[in-house]
């Protein structure tokens, strides 16, 4: 964990601050999945020169399921990509019914 960890630039991990003041950092692979982070970084603008997002209307536990939901699609994805695996063989994403609206509302804010 720690090799891996001392990978990652520091100019590839994005911070992300929910409006409930919980702080997030992924790394940009991630973000760029998100449509809407993907346009922030790439813009000149304060959140791409201090990598760091904003999301006031997005609560903490709903921002985590996001992250987790943007680790799947990415290794699903690639698994997929490279035929490593079959559709019908890419487990469930599991997600608790009581975030599922709000998890979903915040996807369709980030675009991912």
């Amino acid at each position: 964990m720690e090799e891996e960890l001392s990978q990652i630039r520091l100019d590839e991990i994005v911070k992300i601050i929910t409006g409930d003041e919980q702080v997030f950092y992924i790394e940009k692979c991630y973000a760029d999945m998100s449509y809407n982070m993907k346009c922030g970084l790439n813009c000149v603008n304060m959140e791409s020169i201090n990598k760091e997002f904003r999301f006031p209307d997005i609560r903490g536990e709903v921002m985590e399921k996001v992250i987790q939901y943007l680790h799947y699609k990415l290794k699903y994805q690639q698994l997929l990509d490279r035929d490593v695996v079959k559709m019908n063989q890419v487990p469930k994403f599991e997600l608790d019914p009581e975030l599922a609206l709000d998890v979903l509302i915040a996807a369709n804010y980030l675009q991912c």
